[in-house]
Order: C-alpha cells, then structure tokens, then sequence
C-alpha cells in the first residue's frame, strides 16, 4: 500500500516538474500516514527484535541494505 501511494505521489511530483501547477493534499497526506504507521510498527518490533537476535555486525547489514533501498549511500 505505501509503495503504491508513493508511486502515485510520486509521479504528482514529477506533474509539477512538467508545469503542473497543483499538488493533491490528499496524496501527501495519506503518503505522510501511512509512512508513519510504518516507522511506528518498526519501531515497535522490529528494532527490538533486531537489538535482540542480531549482533553487531548484522545490524549494521540490515541497515545498509534499508538505506539502499532508498537510496541513501553511506558517507
């Protein structure tokens, strides 16, 4: 559901790149609730389940794997 929102999101913000002059209010504010439910739900569970059964080394994998997903390149 959050990957199809932000596609849809997405591609509004790519509208207004081209001259579209108007962003739904309604896409950035369902994208911004359901990214929140996200963070809130892995904040919940699985980083203590990561803190738990992972050890260091393999957190730092997972956190490299989820930056990367978004894009993010380590410094």
């Amino acid at each position: 559901t959050m990957d199809a929102q932000w596609r849809r999101l997405r591609q509004r913000l790519l509208e207004i790149v081209e001259g579209e002059p108007r962003l739904p209010v309604e896409d950035v504010t369902r994208f911004a609730w359901l990214y929140r439910r996200h963070m809130d739900r892995e904040g919940a569970a699985v980083l203590p389940f990561a803190r738990e059964a992972l050890d260091a080394a393999e957190r730092a994998l997972l956190g490299e794997r989820m930056a990367a997903r978004r894009g993010i390149k380590n410094q």
